[in-house]
Order: C-alpha cells, then structure tokens, then sequence
C-alpha cells in the first residue's frame, strides 16, 4: 500500500467527492492509493494518525474515466456507493433479487451479453467488486441504462430464477419498487417508458412546467413524459396522498377511452406519476383563437363523447374545467380526476378534503357545501359552464347559439339538469340536426303563428341574435311578443334575458315611430304580470322611453293606466314624465 500514495485535497476531484462532503463535511482531505493498478481513496476522519476509512476501491482505468469523464454535459454524476449497493445486489449478496452468482457466472454473463473478454482465475477480484467495476465503466461510457433494460427483462427474469411468467412479472415489479427506494437515497429515478428503463438524476432530469394547488407538473425529459407530484406541503397529509393515487387509479381504469389522457407508473415512494405530454390546455386554445361556430361544436361533441363513457362506468370526475381538457396531437383528452370518484368504490376511497374543488366557475354548487353531495349531474354543470367557455370564451354568459343547452346543465337544482353526460350529448345532438335542417326556422315561426310553444321554439328564440329579437318583436309584433312571454315566464333567468337584452339595443332598430309600439307592449305586459323588481325595472325604463321621448300616446296611456291601478313606488317614479 506504500507503492503510490497522493494527497489529494477536496477540490482536486471536486465532483467525485462532492456528495461525501456534503455529507460529512468534516472531512476536508481525502487520500487515493494506488496498489496493483488498483485505486483506493481514503477520508482522514478525526485524527489522521489513528483514523482512517476506505471509501471507496475501483481499478484504475475506471477511475481515470470516472475522473476525466465527471464534468462532460449529459453524463450522470453518481455517488459511487449507488453502484457498490447495485453490485451487492446484482450478486446476489444482498437483498435476495437477484439469485446468487459466482466469478465465473459473472464472468460469463458480461462477457455474453456486453462482450466482455474476460477470465476468471487466479487473482479476480471480488466478486462485487468486478461487478463494481463494469457498472463504473457502463456509467463513464452512458451505457448503463442497457445494464437495467437487460437485467429487468421479464425475459432475463425467467432465466435466470426459471420461474413461470406470472411470477416473472411479479417479481420484477418487486426488483423495481426495490431498486426506486435505494435510487431515491442517491436523488435517482428509474424512469420507464413501455419496457425500456433509463436510470436519470432527478433534479437534472426533471423540468417544472406548472404548478396546482396540490402538485407540481414536471416534463421528464429522458421519457418525454409528464410527472405529476405532491409537492412538499401536501405530501404530509394522507388524505392528498390518498387523493393522487385516486386520481391514479381512476384515470388508469379509463384508459381504454381515447379521450383519456394515458398515465403510466404512480410512485409511491414520492408520490408521483407518470402521464402522456399535451401539446396545450383547452383553456389556452379557447383564449388564444377565433373559431368559428362549426370548430366549437365539434370540440363540445368530442367531450361530451369521452365523458358519456366515462358516465356509462359510473366515474365522476367532479373538477372538469378548461385548464383540465387537453390537447395531445390534435385529439382532445379529459386528465386530472383529481375530485373523482367511483360510485362502486367504498367510502374508504371517498374524502371530506374541501380545500379545493376546481376552478370556482365551473363548481356545481352542491359541491360547496359537501364533496359527498356530488353526482354525474355535478360533472353535467361543469359541460354546462364549459360549453359558456368555448362558446365565449366566458364560463358565466349564456349568450350562444348553445344556450338552451348549457342553461338546463347548469340549473340551480341537480333534478332539473340532464342526468348525466350522455343525455346531455344526446340533446346537443338533437338541436344541433335540428339547427341544421333547412326548414326549421320556418317550422317555428309556423308554430309561433299558431300560439305553439315548445322546447324548439325555445331553443330558436335563445338561439337568436339581438337584432334578430329586436327586429322579430317590430316586424312579428303581437304573435311573436306572445311567444316572448310565455319564454319569460319559464323562469327569472329567461325573463332578465330578454329584457336586458331588448332594453340595450332596441333604440338602434326604430325607424319609424310605430316601430316602438311593440316594445311599449311588451313592457306594459310585463309590469302586469308576476316578475322581479330587476325586470320591472328595466321594462318600465323602456316603457318610459317610448311614451315620452318616442313620443307614443299608447305608450302613456298604457302608464295612466299601471299608476291608476296601482304598482311599486319606485316602478311609479320610473314611468312618471
């Protein structure tokens, strides 16, 4: 052990010796013998004179490329302790993964499979320390990954413990989940993509890309994959490790459905998985394009489509918004069940965590006040709001060609919404084959002429534009202002619609003095019948309009007649000249 000794301080190898001193940073002088062209370095603990600890051994020419190749871009940069625990194991020495085998066993297979020329005889090292060697020697020449792919071969499995093939599989699992804890004490990760393996630095391999509430979104650039993972905070709490391995678990029971983003592997020991990449969020592309009418429904079709299936198995995903729809190579994905549940899974699985439940908007309210409350129609008033989103760009206004449609999903009341995503595409279908016949517009005012309403001649006056209202009440008049009644006293929502509506662009329409009797009329009707203050409101502001500044005799005959009967002061003060 005389032959060679160098003093080598910290910073002469610096990265070979970096994790060590960051572990031990009392150590600052480390020692590399050279001994029948074999290397050992050496930590002066304490008192040099009577302490001194071997921490390492490798032969020469491993040590020479681990040294020159240590700081090249790209290569992994590995506490070598990782490939003598590696090497313990492959030998069968530790653990019990891998079966037990001897030099010339060891010899035979890097010579078999890596073409290797090497003997066994007189003077081989020990065992773990031949195999110490070529991992060194895999890893200076970035060819380690063939090592894992080889030896985590379902096929390599069989051979070498010549068990059946469902134990095989089993007990490759078991070689995985114990090989990711030893990674995860060296900040490694066995990452995997189908059946290849790629050992990577966490903190090198991981880019963040967005963070949520509860976990942190990192593309993984040796898969080209997305991992999802609890950060720091929320990985504390059972409930939100629960909660992940739920969402786990839910999106991978789905996975058959091609709007279904795919997962991959959930880690337990970091609580995290893998997940196919997107190329953009629904929300994103909504925000950032003009499309035209035909381009918005297809993408309401298509989600309606994945989660008419993901109903049909009694899945709920109960935080569907825009920042929650993908898309992946022009195919539209639904991700993120990070709410969901299985209606045939035990209240074990289910959770009282209120902390979040999805972007607000797109929240069905029973939601707010317990998770458990939450069914398929929750899901349905989510489509609702998110159909308001593609349609507008704005979850909260209802003014679409689709309003009959998202107004019903998103009711106050669950029992009065579609039931479930699939009656609800059903019904999108259904207008949307209507809409498109040629005779439906006249259909409906044939109707109309007749006194008829129904849900068609709902659907056609939600559908139409102010100017279509506006010059339909003038041009219509009374049978058309009848239809109009009858649509405002569905509900306070219908009747805020078209007055509000009415009231901010009838003006630009008259062209005639008589063009603004019909308006008068309508107004008068409402301050006659049962509507809220907002309506009469608005309806006395246009009933004014046109008796005083029009200049309509009807008009203030119509207001002589609501004060002589009697009406809410402050309407009076509205309609007085």
């Amino acid at each position: 052990m005389d032959d060679i000794i160098v003093r080598v301080l910290n910073y002469d190898f610096h990265s070979l010796f970096e994790y060590r001193i960051l572990k031990a940073k009392e150590f600052d002088t480390y020692f590399v013998t050279i001994f029948q062209e074999r290397v050992y370095i050496f930590s002066i603990l304490d008192d040099p004179l009577c302490l001194i600890e071997k921490v390492d051994c490798m032969s020469l020419p491993t040590f020479i490329k681990l040294k020159n190749t240590i700081y090249k871009e790209d290569k992994l940069l590995i506490n070598p302790d990782f490939y003598k625990r590696l090497a313990m194991i492959f030998c069968g020495d530790d653990m019990e993964l891998f079966t037990y085998k001897s030099g010339p066993q060891l010899v035979s297979f890097f010579n078999t499979y890596f073409h290797a020329q090497d003997s066994y005889g007189q003077g081989f090292p020990t065992r773990w320390i031949y195999v110490n060697d070529k991992l060194l020697d895999f890893s200076s020449r970035d060819i380690i990954n063939s090592f894992f792919n080889l030896i985590l071969s379902k096929q390599y499995i069989l051979t070498e413990r010549q068990i059946s093939e469902v134990d095989a599989l089993e007990h490759q699992q078991k070689i995985i989940n114990e090989l990711d804890k030893i990674c995860s004490v060296y900040s490694l990760k066995l990452s995997r993509r189908g059946n290849e393996f790629y050992l990577v630095e966490t903190d090198i391999d991981l880019v963040e890309i967005g963070k949520g509430g509860f976990a942190d979104i990192y593309f993984q650039k040796s898969t080209g994959l997305v991992l999802k993972k609890l950060n720091e905070e929320c990985v504390r709490r059972q409930s939100l490790r629960s909660r992940l391995k739920r969402e786990y678990e839910i999106t991978k029971s789905c996975s058959d459905i091609g709007g279904i983003i795919r997962v991959f592997d959930f880690d337990s020991s970091n609580c995290s998985y893998t997940m196919e990449k997107a190329d953009y969020t629904l929300a994103n592309y909504i925000e950032e394009s003009e499309l035209t009418e035909g381009s918005k429904f297809n993408i309401l079709r298509q989600i309606l489509y994945t989660m008419s299936f993901v109903h049909q198995r009694d899945v709920l995903h109960r935080d569907l918004s825009p920042t929650n729809v993908f898309f992946v190579n022009g195919i539209i994905k639904i991700a993120d069940f990070g709410l969901g549940k299985n209606l045939n899974t035990l209240t074990s699985h289910q959770t009282m965590d209120t902390t979040s439940f999805g972007q607000l908007f797109y929240c069905a309210p029973e939601q707010l006040t317990l998770l458990k409350d939450a069914d398929k129609r929750s899901d349905v008033y989510s489509l609702g709001r998110i159909i308001n989103f593609v349609m507008t760009k704005n979850p909260n206004i209802f003014s679409h060609s689709l309003r009959s449609v998202s107004e019903k999903a998103t009711n106050l009341e669950p029992d009065y919404r579609y039931q479930d995503a699939t009656e609800m595409l059903n019904a999108l279908n259904a207008w949307l084959s209507i809409r498109n016949d040629g005779t439906f517009k006249k259909t409906v005012w044939e109707k109309i002429g007749y006194g008829v309403f129904d849900d068609d001649i709902e659907n056609f006056i939600y559908e139409m534009s102010a100017k279509e209202l506006c010059q339909a009440c003038i041009k219509k008049s009374n049978v058309f202002i009848e239809s109009l009644m009858v649509f405002m006293k569905l509900d306070d929502t219908h009747a805020i619609y078209i007055i509000q509506t009415i009231h901010s662009n009838y003006e630009q329409y008259l062209k005639r003095f008589e063009d603004a009797d019909p308006f008068a009329s309508l107004s008068y009707r409402v301050l006659k019948g049962q509507f809220p203050f907002i309506v009469n409101e608005v309806a006395a502001q246009i009933l004014h309009y046109v008796a005083y500044e029009v200049g309509r005799f009807s008009a203030q005959r119509k207001i002589d007649n609501l004060i002589e009967n009697g009406i809410e002061p402050m309407i009076e003060s509205i309609l007085e000249r």
